[in-house]
């Protein structure tokens, strides 16, 4: 087996006076710029126009494997993707425009797939937990043993397709894997299972040695802003979806989850802290604790938004520093002074270990349910750390 390629498979807490925190940036008002478009109702796909004429070539000359594994970043079009290839494979010659993987919303066939109504196509995702009020971690093994009986029913079309798309296939265990091994291992003629993650390495080697690999790439900036302004127009003309695009790193849909999380606010206010460092101006970073530790809003715990955006900064450091080249810092780090000096203080040792306390004071206390403000406080006074 081959991949696509020819190569073999291997309420928010109000700020305090006098404090210098940024709170009248546009992200405070995109708390749900993409909630209506999802991949199964994105009739678009950005940056991957050599992998979808690839997928097209092998569709029309009736070349297009059984099984598919598409592979990549989240948020880059995997399963945007899977759904554009869906529609077409079950759409009629009538409602393709031809050259493309493209099909108009208008077209039934696209209504039909995105209500989940076509009676050739399965689509598992986490469900909804009820109890918890959040979308599960993973895929059950109930809804994998479910895959093989609906591909292997007749076509309603005839000569038609049976399609199944299973997206965070990352998030199955080895039992449901193994479940789905059974259906690539003899699979019925006229279907075509898609399965999205973000690495294959995730994956059982029983399962990518049947597969099709479909890797894509991260976006160019250019094209990750040309998607956010696509999914989320009130983040167009606005200077921070430039800064936004550069930080997800070719990853639209990171770039508009950091818009809804206010990622970029957090940053800025954690960019002020820094300006006195190795000291931190007191008042300030008790509002920060105070504000980074309470909040919660929905699904969405601020804690947690924080210890990305602080690790995200982290990261970049050790990436310039290791590099010995301050101009690999991204835009909003890069002239920030009290940050740079604190990355030239530091050799690439401390900085590391700098790293690896405050990334396992904030994951442990998100695992373990720990006093946030208690960790928020350690990892201030790991951050002011002077070199020795």
């Amino acid at each position: 087996m081959v991949d696509l390629f020819g190569a073999p498979i291997e309420d928010e807490v109000d700020n305090k006076d006098d404090v210098p925190v940024y709170t009248e940036t546009f992200a405070q008002d995109q708390t749900a710029v993409a909630e209506e478009l999802t991949p199964q109702s994105n009739p678009n796909l950005t940056g991957h126009a050599a992998i979808e004429k690839r997928l097209l070539q092998l569709a029309d000359t009736d070349k297009l494997p059984h099984a598919l594994l598409i592979t990549g970043p989240k948020g880059i079009g995997k399963a945007t993707l899977s759904y554009r290839l869906a529609r077409y494979l079950l759409a009629d010659k009538d409602q393709k425009e031809g050259g493309t993987l493209y099909i108009a919303p208008e077209k039934p066939i696209f209504r039909k797939i995105s209500s989940g109504a076509h009676p050739d196509f399965w689509a598992v995702r986490p469900e909804f937990d009820e109890k918890r009020g959040a979308t599960k971690n993973s895929l059950s093994i109930q809804q994998i043993r479910e895959i093989p009986p609906f591909l292997r029913k007749t076509t309603s079309q005839k000569n038609g397709y049976r399609i199944a798309i299973v997206e965070n296939a990352d998030t199955m265990t080895n039992e449901a894997q193994n479940s789905l091994l059974k259906i690539l291992e003899e699979p019925p003629s006229n279907s075509v299972l898609i399965i999205v993650a973000e690495t294959k390495g995730s994956l059982l080697p029983t399962i990518i040695s049947r597969v099709m690999h479909i890797p894509l790439t991260p976006l160019s900036q250019e094209d990750t802003v040309d998607v956010m302004k696509e999914v989320a127009p009130d983040l167009a003309g606005h200077e921070d979806c430039y800064i936004l695009a550069e930080m997800s790193q070719g990853s639209p849909g990171l770039a508009i989850k950091m818009a809804e999380t206010k990622t970029l606010d957090i940053i800025k206010e954690l960019m002020v802290l820094f300006e006195n460092w190795p000291a931190f101006e007191t008042k300030h970073m008790h509002v920060m604790i105070e504000k980074m530790s309470v909040y919660k809003s929905g699904d969405r715990d601020v804690f947690v938004d924080f210890t990305d955006s602080l690790c995200w900064i982290l990261r970049n450091g050790l990436i310039a520093k290791g590099r010995g080249n301050m101009e690999l810092l991204p835009q909003i780090l890069k002239n920030q002074q009290g940050y740079t000096k604190f990355l030239q203080a530091h050799s690439m040792e401390k900085l590391t270990e700098i790293y690896d306390d405050v990334e396992e004071l904030l994951t442990r206390t998100i695992r373990q349910s720990l006093d946030k403000k208690n960790t928020l406080t350690q990892v201030f006074f790991v951050l002011q750390t002077r070199p020795v």
